[in-house]
């Protein structure tokens, strides 16, 4: 730990400056994108796969090498092109999926040792099939969630709550906002899912199952009630009554479990455009898949979800919600039963409805997780289990194959049966083909500007596809960050800075030519309703000679709305008015409500400062200067972390002075959470403050002994009059 220097409270009129952001542009120092490694074209696409090895006491076999493994298709021995132990969410990870999803190699390592950003951040979805979950299982899928985003969440992680029925809405999106997936998690409720006839006696869903394959005991004990209820029908009349009702039940019944299944599928897919692996966890009561051919081509869904999340890096875990199963019978069906027909039935009815989850977790690389009331538990010692792997790749045989042949991929380590590993069976080799062809065309027209005069797709399609992309676009570098303020005049005012990288722009052939581009942007409330929105071009002359190839160079637009207090996502997308190069970015922010008078702090800026007229000036024209905060928070480790954030509803002493007392605190955590800087709470001296409903506090923190990483900014208000305190934190990365 070492001292921070913070500096001494700002004189209102002064700090006013820093909160007037410039409304043009003005050309900016930032960083460059990550530049991929480069990677050798092959002329026939690489079948990529994850593998975790483990011991018989469950931990991760690490230091094997090649050519200890032994990778067979459809039993036939392949070579392995490509072998790397990766680390989940490092950076290292995201370069070598990218450069295996665009049909090459990567021919140097994916980071350095040193000056270069090992964390990424993992990516963890949570797919809750509220289709199949009891109100039970509602509370304690709950309670996991909840406890991954206050305690398990890394400053780098990314996350999403999805649902089978749809029911978040809007806000079922990756994100590393907890307020947005807090917000998520309150929006699952339970929904009464009982499939079953109006008749009597009761039929569930899987006795309709047992009916339908035949089953002697589940047949014979419901033709004797329908005769016993039903005195004029014959035998036959019976068994076509039953039947029948079988088979609405189970038409019923297939219907949602399609839902479920084409729910999953989408969610797998659509995550294909981040890098990297990502970990999905299914949470469910379990379903029935004995009966799906009565519903069209339902079946072909499991190979289909199993392709999609090998191709995609997604290994499925999947968690029975139900927790601790007794095999008894379900109170709420009252059922007289005496000659035992029904017990014989219902004894394979567990097993049954935990088969989906078997396959899609051992399919897919994963595990399916059962008979434990602590998914908690489940869900911390998945996390820790998948956070290491070895990632394959190889090139297949082509050979003649019927379409869509699905293979089967087996994997083991030579000479250690003992080991146990885990990896996606199987792929699908027509839909493999096709699909790595497209994404390698696409990213080579993207990392091409065109300069010639050839027509660009019309700029209103092309930002409109952007922002309302799943995932942000990155042919044109662009970054946003979004703030609040509460200003005297305007109230809460939103500020958007979209930050687009010069270097990456068309300036004409010559390159002496003035650059266009097209921003368009939106606010969006938790519901996904347009708030605010900006649409402009922007004018950008090239670069003088001796900074042509500067690396840092950007362009900052903002936009300021006064909005309400609530949750808001902002997307920005920027397009290339010559080359049609498109980029896009998102970001959520909460703006609290202030009206309420408890303790709250503005959004944490960093890097603040002055542009334009630099020359020394007195206090009063210095409140005219402009100002602006780091877009992109990248900063260099000789610098020193700048910051500002105002308190606002601060208590007020009884006494006739009427004084506050605060006392603030700045830390600075790793991607870990380790605190790596830190200060004791220091009292905030607030005299010859006019307006204590906004108290700026201001500082600087040396970045020098910070090795090259992200890291996130916390600052801490307490206010002892009230004995209460709030915290706000915002991440940035040291170069």
């Amino acid at each position: 730990m070492h001292p921070l220097n913070i500096s001494r409270p700002l004189s209102f009129a002064f700090v006013i400056m820093f909160c007037i952001i410039a409304r043009g542009q003005e050309q900016k120092r930032t960083q460059r994108e990550e530049t991929p490694d480069e990677v050798v074209r092959i002329t026939t696409e690489l079948v990529q796969t994850n593998v975790m090895v483990f011991d018989n006491k469950g931990r991760f076999v690490d230091g094997l090498k090649p050519e200890q493994f032994e990778l067979r298709v459809e039993d036939q021995l392949i070579p392995i092109a490509f072998f790397e132990r990766v680390v989940a969410g490092s950076a290292t990870e995201a370069a070598q999926f990218a450069a295996l999803n665009q049909g090459g190699l990567p021919t140097a390592p994916a980071e350095s040792p040193t000056g270069r950003v090992s964390t990424r951040g993992r990516a963890v979805i949570f797919f809750i099939d509220d289709l199949h979950l009891s109100l039970d299982s509602l509370s304690r899928t709950r309670t996991a969630i909840s406890h991954f985003i206050e305690h398990e969440m890394s400053a780098n992680d990314k996350a999403a709550i999805a649902s089978a029925s749809g029911q978040i809405g809007f806000l079922q999106q990756l994100t590393d906002n907890k307020a947005v997936l807090r917000a998520a998690l309150a929006r699952l409720k339970y929904l009464s899912y009982r499939v079953q006839d109006t008749e009597q006696p009761t039929m569930s869903e899987y006795m309709a199952l047992k009916i339908e394959q035949r089953d002697r005991d589940a047949f014979g004990y419901y033709i004797e009630r329908c005769l016993h209820d039903n005195p004029v029908y014959t035998p036959a009349k019976c068994v076509e009554v039953v039947k029948d009702r079988a088979r609405g039940i189970i038409q019923q019944a297939s219907a949602i479990t399609a839902n479920t299944l084409t729910s999953l599928e989408n969610l797998v897919r659509s995550s294909g455009q981040l890098t990297g692996r990502k970990l999905v966890m299914l949470i469910s009561d379990g379903f029935y898949l004995g009966a799906l051919h009565l519903y069209g081509n339902v079946l072909d869904k499991l190979p289909q979800i199993t392709d999609e999340a090998r191709r995609h890096g997604v290994v499925i875990y999947t968690i029975d919600a139900r927790g601790l199963i007794s095999g008894q019978a379900d109170a709420t069906v009252n059922l007289v039963d005496g000659n035992g027909l029904l017990d014989r039935a219902n004894l394979g009815e567990i097993p049954a409805s935990q088969d989906a989850l078997h396959a899609l977790a051992g399919d897919t690389g994963g595990r399916a997780l059962r008979n434990s009331n602590s998914i908690t538990d489940w869900v911390t010692d998945t996390l820790k289990e998948t956070s290491n792997y070895y990632l394959l790749a190889w090139r297949p045989n082509q050979t003649a194959q019927p379409a869509n042949k699905f293979k089967r991929i087996s994997v083991k380590v030579i000479g250690h049966p003992e080991l146990t590993v885990r990896l996606p069976r199987g792929y699908l080799d027509s839909i493999q083909t096709s699909s790595t062809n497209a994404a390698v065309k696409g990213s080579e027209r993207s990392s091409k500007p065109d300069i010639t005069n050839k027509a660009a797709p019309p700029a209103d399609a092309d930002l409109r596809s952007a922002l309302g992309a799943t995932y942000p676009q990155q042919a044109l570098s662009t970054l946003l960050s979004v703030t609040f303020l509460d200003t005297p005049q305007n109230g809460m005012v939103l500020t958007a800075s979209t930050q687009i990288a010069t270097q990456a722009l068309n300036y004409g052939a010559d390159g002496h030519e003035a650059a266009a581009v097209d921003l368009a942007g939106v606010i969006l409330n938790a519901d996904g309703k347009t708030a605010a929105s900006f649409r402009t071009k922007l004018k950008v002359n090239p670069l003088p000679e001796n900074q042509a190839h500067e690396e840092q160079a950007g362009i900052i637009y903002n936009y300021r709305a006064p909005l309400a207090p609530g949750l808001y996502q902002a997307r920005v997308a920027a397009r290339d008015e010559r080359s049609g190069r498109t980029g896009s970015a998102m970001q959520w922010i909460e703006i609290p409500a202030l009206k309420s008078q408890t303790l709250s702090l503005s959004s944490l800026l960093t890097g603040v400062q002055a542009v334009g007229e630099t020359r020394k000036v007195s206090e009063k024209q210095e409140a005219a200067t402009q100002a602006q905060f780091s877009v992109s928070r990248r900063f260099k480790r000789a610098s020193r972390l700048g910051f500002l954030v105002f308190i606002y509803n601060a208590g007020r002493a009884a006494s006739e002075s009427g004084a506050v007392d605060l006392t603030t605190q700045a830390q600075v955590f790793d991607a870990q959470g380790r605190a790596v800087i830190e200060a004791p709470a220091r009292p905030l001296a607030t005299s010859g403050f006019d307006d204590v409903a906004r108290i700026p506090y201001a500082g600087a923190i040396p970045l020098q002994t910070l090795s090259p990483n992200q890291y996130v900014l916390r600052i801490t208000v307490t206010d002892r009059t009230r004995n209460t305190s709030v915290v706000q934190e915002v991440s940035f990365t040291v170069e």
